[in-house]
Order: structure tokens, then sequence, then C-alpha cells
């Protein structure tokens, strides 16, 4: 009895998405929500329990039938081990909300830019925001080249992430944006951590199961997309 106990006990820890899952729903140990950047009182009021990710095809057809829905795309780029993600928001009044994520691990870069490309044609598709360290710099000045004012490469130096991490959170706390229900998009929400270096600078660290927060990041790019207009769309919106 005792070995099928442990072999259960294995099963479910090797099922929980991170440590903090494993600790709250078996522990019985509560989440340090003092080392948290992305509380749960943040991402309670901002899930929408029926709010589910849509495909291409049905984003597609939902900017088909309204030349004025307004969609934002976040791009965190990786090419192996860490994941890239395309997160793509619709924009309503001042809230953003979550329509499509698309996450790919060891893909081809053709691959990849082929997809970006698609949504980048998308109908709608107001601002792209791109992170453009190491492999993505390539990527990101192709889209550039391609697509003009939409597309704005990120470089992400400390300052940079203080900024998208940051006004991730503020967007969390004024309710800025509406997301869905998922345990992975919210272990990489939670596992975001705040840290302070000897030298009294600021980064931000942190992984989950299966990534190094890259859905924050892309998520965190995709808020960025909405929140500010480049000049060039400035002015010709």
């Amino acid at each position: 009895m005792a070995q099928r106990r442990e072999e259960w006990l294995a099963q479910q820890r090797a099922e929980c998405i991170d440590e903090e899952q494993w600790l709250q729903e078996y522990c019985c140990i509560p989440a340090d929500e003092s080392a948290a950047f992305i509380s749960y009182d943040m991402l309670n009021t901002c899930q929408e329990p029926e709010l589910r990710l849509e495909g291409f095809h049905e984003v597609f057809a939902r900017a088909a039938r309204d030349s004025q829905r307004a969609f934002y795309l976040g791009v965190d780029v990786a090419r192996r081990k860490d994941l890239c993600v395309l997160d793509l928001g619709e924009k309503s009044g001042d809230v953003v909300w979550d329509r499509l994520r698309l996450e790919l691990r060891e893909r081809p870069f053709a691959e990849i830019r082929a997809e970006l490309y698609r949504l980048l044609r998308l109908p709608g598709l107001k601002r792209c925001c791109i992170d453009a360290t190491g492999l993505g710099l390539q990527l990101a000045e192709e889209a550039k080249a391609d697509f003009g004012w939409k597309v704005e490469p990120i470089t992400f130096t400390a300052p940079i992430k203080e900024e998208l991490a940051f006004g991730l959170r503020r967007d969390f706390e004024e309710r800025k944006l509406r997301i869905v229900r998922d345990d992975k998009l919210e272990a990489d929400l939670r596992g975001i951590k705040k840290e302070v270096t000897s030298s009294g600078h600021i980064r931000f660290a942190g992984e989950s199961e299966d990534s190094h927060c890259d859905r924050f990041w892309a998520k965190a790019l995709r808020q960025h997309a909405a929140r500010y207009k480049s000049k060039v769309w400035a002015a010709v919106a």
C-alpha cells in the first residue's frame, strides 16, 4: 500500500504545472504572495471563465466581418529550448482580450516567419512588438522591412524589460486585459520574479515547467503594442 501511495503522489506531482501548484494543492502550503510579481488577485480579476483562445481562421473571420476591430501582437522569439510565443489580443475600448496564442518549440525559422507574417497580414492588425534580441533580430528586421509601421522591434535590455514587466502588471492592476483560464499561462505569469542585484539594479527572472516565462514576455510585448502608438502610426491614424 505504501508503494502505491508513493507512486500515486509521484504521478500527481509530475502532472502539476510547477512547484507552486504542487505545494498549494497537495501540501496545503499557500503561495508566497510577497514574492510574486503578478498576484493571484490580479489574475483572478482579469480571468474570464468563458473566454477561450481561437484558431487563426476564427480570428480572421472575426476581423473580416468588422473592419473596425483592432488587434495587437506580441512575439517572444526562440528557436531552441525556449518557446517562441505569438500572443494576439483584440482591443475593445481600453481593454485587450486574449484571442490567439501560438507556441512554437524547436520549429524551423521559416515556419516561425510564416506564422508571424500570416498574423501581420490579419485585417485590423494595428501594431506588433517583436523581441529583437539574439535570433529575433533577423526576424524583426525582415518583418519591419516588409510591414513598415506595423512592426516595432524591441531589444531586451534591462531597462526595457523593466518597462515591459511593470507595464503588464499595471494593466493587470487596472484591469485593462482579459485573459483565458490556462494553467500554463498562469504558471508563466506567476513564475516571473523581480530581483535586485548587488549593484542595486532590477532584473526579472523566472521559469515554469516548460518555459522561461516566455508567455509572460509575449503578453507584455502585446500590451506594450496596444498601449502606445508609434510616431508613424499616429501620423496616419
